[in-house]
């Protein structure tokens, strides 16, 4: 739907607000020169003025221009998606530490959370433009459709996505791990060609495997050091928290006639369904099948056995998303960046040496 001439004012107005071009105790243009800036009618001006001024971001005085008003504290939004608190979620919950760690420094900002899951980003967006947030910090964006994103985009804040590319002309912070991956490829030792089982977890936003980074990179180290791909008849999909489900699909997988000696789990919080299904099929792990996971969940050390994950450092991809924010908001460019991911060597995992060079083992922490 296109914005009306009085949200485009508004919406303009707004956004150089945010992005520091109008700062604290500027005036405005007088309305007839905002009349002119942008080419449309008094009547509108006015009422565009008369919406922020609601909303606390302009005071109006009698034959003054507009003044923009002090900020008592500059406030971000931070969007996520789940069915769960942020911080009694150990997935969102690192990300948030390191987001709120790299304000700490910056006491003028307050950081307010949105939870697109339980919202929508219709409400989500008029709660951030109520709130007078002055940039958008997103977790992921598998959540975001079309509609979600032209919601955000409207409101002309500077925006931030943890992940990697969504959407042409956005800023990313995402963890690289094709290097991982790459490491693990050289570590496995199989009699045979690795015969791969990919069991992906939908309840962080994931319409469909096609959405996991993950399962692309997966996919491209097997290709390249194999010459083998992950099909169709190769992948398990949670759906709708149904374990039990979950647990018969993996079950029949390895019991197949073909059964796989490689299994890659999209996320850590499988883990426990996955080893239950792997006693049930009477196979051993890692002496019948390799195992390995993505995230490194605090409960992934205490899997039987201990479950090699790649840590993708997700408190290090919030730290580094808010450091681009309050860069833009500086008027600083801003560009995506990736960092290092780092593989966690465990026991669900054979190794050609008893102690890799770069992590240690005891303990799950990288060097």
């Amino acid at each position: 739907m296109k914005a009306s001439p009085v949200t485009k004012v508004k919406s303009n107005i707004q956004k150089d607000i945010a992005l520091g071009v109008l700062r604290e105790g500027d005036r405005l243009e007088s309305v007839r020169n905002l009349c002119r800036t942008y080419g449309t009618s008094k009547d509108t001006v006015c009422k565009a003025l008369a919406e922020l001024a609601k909303m606390g971001l302009i005071e109006l005085e009698a034959r003054k221009a507009p003044r923009i008003r002090p900020w008592k504290e500059k406030r971000i939004a931070l969007l996520y998606a789940s069915k769960t608190e942020i911080f009694y979620d150990t997935f969102w919950d690192e990300y948030a530490q390191g987001i709120l760690a790299a304000f700490e420094g910056h006491p003028e900002y307050k950081v307010e959370i949105f939870n697109i899951a339980t919202s929508g980003s219709t409400a989500v967006a008029e709660a951030i433009e109520k709130e007078n947030c002055r940039g958008i910090i997103s977790l992921g964006y598998q959540y975001f459709d079309r509609d979600n994103f032209r919601h955000l985009n409207e409101l002309g804040l500077p925006m931030v996505f943890t992940g990697p590319d969504p959407m042409e002309g956005t800023v990313n912070i995402c963890s690289e791990f094709s290097a991982a991956l790459n490491e693990i490829a050289e570590q496995l030792q199989f009699p045979e060609q690795p015969i791969p089982l990919y069991c992906l977890h939908t309840g962080t936003g994931l319409k469909n495997v096609a959405y996991s980074e993950k399962f692309y990179q997966t996919g491209k180290m097997l290709q390249k050091h194999f010459g083998i791909s992950i099909s169709k008849d190769d992948i398990v999909q949670r759906e709708y928290d149904d374990d039990l489900a979950f647990l018969a699909q993996i079950t029949e997988k390895l019991r197949r006639r073909k059964r796989p000696n490689l299994a890659i789990l999209d996320s850590d919080c499988i883990g426990p369904v996955f080893f239950r299904a792997l006693h049930d099929a009477g196979l051993r792990c890692p002496e019948d099948i390799a195992v390995f996971s993505f995230d490194n969940l605090p409960a992934a050390q205490f899997t039987i056995p201990a479950l090699t994950t790649i840590d993708l450092r997700r408190a290090e991809t919030g730290r580094l998303a808010a450091q681009h924010l309050l860069d833009i908001l500086d008027g600083k460019p801003a560009t995506s960046t990736q960092h290092s991911a780092a593989v966690i060597f465990r026991e669900s995992f054979p190794q050609k040496t008893a102690h890799h060079k770069k992590y240690k083992t005891n303990n799950g922490e990288a060097k």
